[in-house]
């Protein structure tokens, strides 16, 4: 499928107006409904994800109705990420005639069947709904360019590789696919150079369950504080359950785990840390990495999707789940922390402004300024 960003040719209106469907509103989400805002109208939809059949069935009767009811005012139907709540919302716009796009975030592009996790390692029923919604949307807006089709080697033990991207997994897909990066506000997420930061390392996952303890390689940051004594080592974002369970593993002294935090206490703490971590499995384009670089934490990551394009410096990432890597670049990064600390902020300043966003779906949908 090739990538294309050529305008929707139509009449632009003078007020646009946006249904944005989501599951969670996690500041991803957050971040393009205050973007919309400022282009048009935006009514937030929340899908409640349940488990069970009879639940799910429940959900998707209220969209129906949801739809019927309201969806033909629309001039665009947005949904963050490609999974049951975007079936009805992109068929409804492609009978409707309405425009319709689904960001691709990660979980939409990857099966890990190991660890349960991903669009394409779920119950047969997502999954018939994930594709549906892939296969019939007007744009599908990847935030990388990893997430169409990639060989992720980091994940696999022999280093073969594993086959990922959602074009890995779903055939017929009939439109755009054109690779949005999320975008930063760097006056949002800034730091005082003359801040006086511990020599330490911190990661940032909302650590639920074992599943995503694994997903956000916090296994491998535990193994790497073991086997470095003279450093702490950070985890925020444990929920207190979480906290009761990784507590009997015995961990080292310094390591340290953190509850839930919210944006300027991420901002505080991202200032407080040289050194920041997201060794994960898989990602889209990590938030909290490129938010930590515009904070003046050095990154360290592995190469997966979209960490070494934003890390963009080599010397910084890993290619297999290893500790003495893990180390190897951990140290690296602490001798680069006295002089390199404003780079890594420009980096994404540069690359990933909200702006750029902004120029693409009101490239994209027509809107009018």
């Amino acid at each position: 499928m090739a990538m294309t960003g050529d305008p929707i040719k139509e009449r632009a209106v003078a007020t646009r107006k946006v249904l944005l469907v989501y599951s969670a509103y996690s500041t991803f989400v957050q971040a393009d409904h205050v973007l919309l805002l400022s282009m048009g109208e935006v009514t937030p939809y929340h899908y409640r994800p349940a488990k069970g059949a009879l639940s799910t069935m429940r959900e998707l009767i209220r969209q129906v109705f949801f739809l019927l009811s309201r969806g033909k005012c629309y001039d665009l139907i947005l949904t963050w990420f490609a999974d049951s709540h975007a079936f009805l919302p992109v068929w409804y716009g492609r009978l409707r005639k309405i425009n319709t796009a689904i960001v691709i975030g990660g979980f939409d592009a990857v099966s890990f069947p190991e660890l349960k996790y991903g669009l394409f390692c779920s119950n047969r029923i997502r999954q018939f709904l994930g594709k549906s919604a892939l296969r019939n949307a007007g744009y599908l807006l990847p935030v990388d360019a990893t997430l169409v089709e990639n060989i992720n080697r980091y994940a696999d033990d022999n280093g073969e590789g594993i086959r990922q991207g959602f074009l890995t997994f779903v055939s017929g897909i009939r439109g755009k696919i054109i690779p949005t990066p999320t975008g930063y506000d760097p006056d949002g997420w800034n730091f005082d150079p003359a801040c006086t930061r511990k020599n330490s390392v911190l990661t940032v996952g909302s650590v639920t369950n074992w599943q995503r303890w694994y997903l956000k390689g916090c296994d491998l940051l535990l193994s790497t504080a073991r086997s470095m004594p003279d450093t702490e080592f950070h985890v925020y974002g444990i929920s207190e359950p979480m906290t009761a369970e990784i507590r009997k593993m015995q961990i080292p002294r310094n390591f340290f785990l953190h509850g839930f935090s919210d944006r300027e206490q991420l901002r505080e703490a991202f200032c407080q840390h040289t050194v920041y971590a997201q060794f994960s499995l898989s990602e889209g384009l990590p938030n909290a990495l490129c938010e930590a670089m515009l904070c003046g934490c050095i990154p360290v990551g592995s190469e997966v999707n979209g960490i070494p394009g934003a890390i963009g410096d080599d010397r910084l990432t890993i290619g297999k789940k290893d500790v003495s890597e893990a180390i190897k670049v951990i140290r690296l990064a602490q001798e680069l922390a006295p002089t390199k600390t404003d780079r890594y902020r420009k980096r994404i300043v540069e690359l990933f402004p909200t702006e750029n966003r902004r120029n693409t779906f009101s490239t994209l949908f027509n809107f009018k300024e």
